[in-house]
């Protein structure tokens, strides 16, 4: 009878929820995916990172404490994009690994937009496009729901709160304008409020542009046919200090958005996008006052000095 009892106890045991008295373990791949997950996840759930802040993942290479945290992993979250990702993909594919896998770029629903320049698709952070987003919180909740069931209630609680945030975030309205950006990290940032990235100086990780492209840009910013020039991140690159260059030549405005992987949600990234995005348009308001002040100063001086000379010449006459 006992014999019988382990032999159903042990055919029951995959059937049970994982973790069902205890937290997830949650690795993600970049760090800055920490900040998303931990906005969403139980008190009793872990979450760690395998990219340290600061380098940068397409050249990340997998260490042996990385190896160590990747079988101790209950749900990986990947971008599904830089090579150390798809190494890990590998490894649950062949059973070396326990942990569920959720790519980010493979979510349903996810949409993928195309690079400008190139054609392909574009998978750098879709999740800064706020629908994306909201998707992806809602399979990262579902994907803990189901393996800590006893969290289920909260999983609930704060996605409906992040639903709110990301519901006010699309009543930023809409704008129509064309933009030349530094790099395709730009394009999920702006794009879902009516800014058309049309061009890049940077197609790809290491890719940039040819010499015919960028003479079309210029001619684009000549022509006045690009409206907003976007700078991403602070990093001192050849992109980024070129985008400054035909902003200053051609008098475009400047859209400055935080790197993608720097610390922070993509909540956070997205309202420090938008209040940059007023600024811009503040600063485009009151250049046009000031021009139109200025003018108004130059034209007032004009005509009293008209006034002035019109005297004096009256005056020699007597």
């Amino acid at each position: 009878m006992r014999k019988l009892a382990a032999a159903l106890l042990i055919l029951l045991l995959p059937a049970l929820p994982l973790n069902s008295g205890s937290g997830v373990k949650i690795l993600v791949t970049f760090s800055n995916l920490a900040y998303d997950v931990k906005l969403i996840s139980c008190p009793t759930d872990e979450v760690d990172y395998l990219v340290p802040p600061g380098l940068d993942p397409h050249e990340y290479e997998l260490r042996p404490g990385d190896m160590e945290k990747l079988r101790e992993a209950d749900l990986i979250v990947s971008t599904a994009h830089a090579p150390f990702e798809a190494s890990i993909k590998g490894m649950i594919s062949k059973g070396e690994l326990k942990a569920r896998l959720l790519e980010i770029p493979w979510i349903e629903g996810m949409n993928i937009l195309r690079n400008p320049m190139t054609g392909g698709p574009n998978y750098h952070m879709p999740i800064l496009d706020p629908s994306n987003y909201i998707k992806f919180m809602r399979a990262l909740r579902d994907s803990l729901k189901e393996m800590n069931p006893s969290c289920g209630d909260q999983y609930d609680e704060k996605f409906e709160e992040i639903r709110r945030k990301v519901d006010e975030l699309l009543k930023t309205p809409k704008l129509n304008l064309t933009a030349l950006a530094s790099d395709p990290r730009a394009q999920y940032y702006v794009e879902w409020l009516g800014i058309e990235v049309k061009y890049l100086l940077v197609k790809e990780e290491e890719t940039p542009i040819t010499p015919s492209e960028l003479a079309e840009i210029y001619n684009k910013a000549r022509n006045k046919e690009i409206d907003l020039i976007i700078v991403v991140g602070d990093e001192n690159t050849a992109s980024n200090r070129k985008a400054m260059e035909i902003s200053e030549e051609f008098g475009i405005r400047v859209l400055k958005v935080p790197s993608p992987t720097e610390q922070g949600s993509v909540l956070d990234k997205l309202n420090a996008m938008i209040s940059s995005l007023g600024e811009v348009e503040v600063a485009r308001e009151g250049a046009h006052e000031t021009y139109v002040y200025n003018t108004y100063i130059i034209a007032a001086s004009l005509v009293a000095l008209a006034i002035l000379v019109l005297a004096y010449l009256r005056k020699v006459r007597q």
